[in-house]
């Protein structure tokens, strides 16, 4: 980092101490006699499940946004309704109220907001992202904005939400620059996640190698928080996650985490370990990234595996265990409670894994449900 990243990290750092979802380091991971627990663990069912698929224009099969019904009579998730949105990939809840909010993948971009209850899906509004290829969003500190990264154009925008839950007309954008060594996927500035930690955002850049600092004020304005987090050359970061005070980046075109503290010194170099360990013949592309308690979990495409890492006092990634997802290119993971969802896209396929403990036997990491669904780019329990 240069020494006013360095700065910026720091604030950021000294912000996630004040933040509860921030998990603290987690000790090293267990030895190779760690014993099999053979007892079956059963699915822990939420309220509902939300799917985001891709649908015909990007080559996929969905209506759009699905919601089930996770936990029926019968005990295995039904569909509740569907609602038309043209490749809604990335979805996220409201904390507090019956609102989802949804980047389609397409050009011209846009980002709707949803209502959900008993009757169903229905649609608040949909509004220009101005920007192309969105690709995720966020809300930041606050609760009031949501933040969208777009891949294709390079840049993130915000919107407030107002007080039905609609979001306004675009306030704040930011557009990056630069390129990387990769002539096909580093032509130019690729924001792939944007990630609310204090008052800042943290964006990695798949076309620049970088890790970007911004600030939103608030009024939902955006400017740079000081200098970009420079990793790899060629590395290409797609998604992030914090664990204590390290930051940990899912790298798609080495196919590599990379680990850093948020308050390294002047020019530290991270720590880089390979994603997976899986021999294949196929190219293995890094995805979804989520904290399950005390470990890191990343899902691979290519691979079709989900790695599990934990992390020592001094940041150094050490694999605990690689398991099997359950179907065909995992594009995202999320955690609700002690169980991983994952998205598997090309197999339509939502794979729930419930671990019987925590441990480097793949035994002990049960498959407890498999939900089809066609094209899932994104899923999200909710309780």
């Amino acid at each position: 980092m240069t020494e006013s990243s360095g700065a910026a990290a720091q604030d950021v750092a000294d912000q996630s101490d004040q933040n509860p979802a921030v998990p603290e380091v987690p000790e090293p991971a267990p030895s190779d006699e760690t014993a099999s627990d053979e007892t079956p663990v059963a699915f822990d069912p939420p309220e509902r499940i939300f799917v985001g698929g891709y649908t015909e224009e990007m080559g996929g099969s969905a209506t759009g946004l699905t919601a089930y019904d996770g936990a029926p009579d019968d005990g295995v998730p039904a569909q509740l309704a569907a609602l038309g949105l043209g490749s809604p990939s990335y979805v996220i809840k409201h904390p507090d109220e019956p609102w989802l909010f949804v980047v389609h993948e397409r050009t011209p971009g846009q980002v709707s907001a949803v209502r959900y209850d008993d009757n169903g899906l229905h649609l608040i509004n949909t509004v220009a992202s101005d920007g192309d290829g969105g690709c995720h969003l966020a809300f930041d500190h606050s609760g009031n904005f949501v933040v969208v990264a777009h891949y294709t154009s390079g840049s993130i925008a915000s919107f407030k939400i107002e007080d039905n839950g609609a979001l306004s007309e675009r306030i704040g954008l930011l557009e990056f620059e630069g390129s990387g060594p990769d002539p096909e996927r580093q032509d130019a500035a690729h924001a792939h996640q944007v990630v609310s930690v204090g008052q800042a955002l943290l964006v990695p850049d798949l076309g620049t190698d970088s890790v970007h600092l911004v600030l939103i004020d608030d009024e939902g304005n955006l400017s740079p928080a000081g200098d970009s987090i420079a990793l790899p050359a060629g590395s290409g970061p797609r998604h992030l996650v914090l664990s204590g005070q390290h930051l940990v980046v899912a790298c798609e075109l080495s196919a590599t985490l990379w680990v850093s503290a948020l308050d390294a010194e002047v020019g530290a170099e991270g720590v880089t370990v390979p994603a997976s360990t899986k021999q294949t013949d196929e190219r293995i592309y890094p995805s979804g990234i989520a904290v399950l308690g005390d470990q890191v979990v990343v899902a691979n495409r290519g691979a079709d595996t989900v790695s599990v890492f934990t992390l020592d006092a001094s940041g150094t990634p050490h694999p605990l265990v690689e398991i099997d997802c359950g179907g065909r290119w995992p594009r995202d993971v999320a955690v609700d409670g002690e169980q991983l969802w994952i998205a598997n896209q090309e197999s339509n396929n939502v794979t729930v894994i419930r671990p019987a403990r925590v441990s480097n036997k793949p035994e002990d990491w049960q498959t407890v449900l498999q939900l089809p669904t066609p094209s899932p780019a994104c899923v999200v329990p909710t309780r």
